[in-house]
């Protein structure tokens, strides 16, 4: 699957990266249409329940589980032609 991400994958990063000191926001770069919405809801929850500032960022498309993912996050930003 080209350019898919696994959200077990996404997961293991989110607690790196949350256990990282020298980690001080984590940017969820998002580029889907959405997809299968098995596991979403508890990785929105992880992304919400972090204490280190979130973004999540599209220059792409942010849509279906993509956008729960994404809008899980402090602060979504889109770039003019994002979807």
């Amino acid at each position: 699957m080209t350019g898919s991400a696994d959200l077990n994958d996404i997961s293991k990063n989110i607690d790196a990266f949350a256990m990282d000191a020298e980690v001080k926001t984590i940017v969820f770069h998002i580029d889907s249409p959405g997809g299968v919405v098995g596991g979403v809801e508890e990785t929105a929850r992880k992304i919400a329940g972090l204490s280190k500032p979130t973004v999540a960022y599209t220059d792409g498309m942010m849509a279906s589980a993509a956008y729960w993912l994404g809008s899980s996050a402090d602060r979504v930003v889109a770039s003019p032609s994002a979807d």
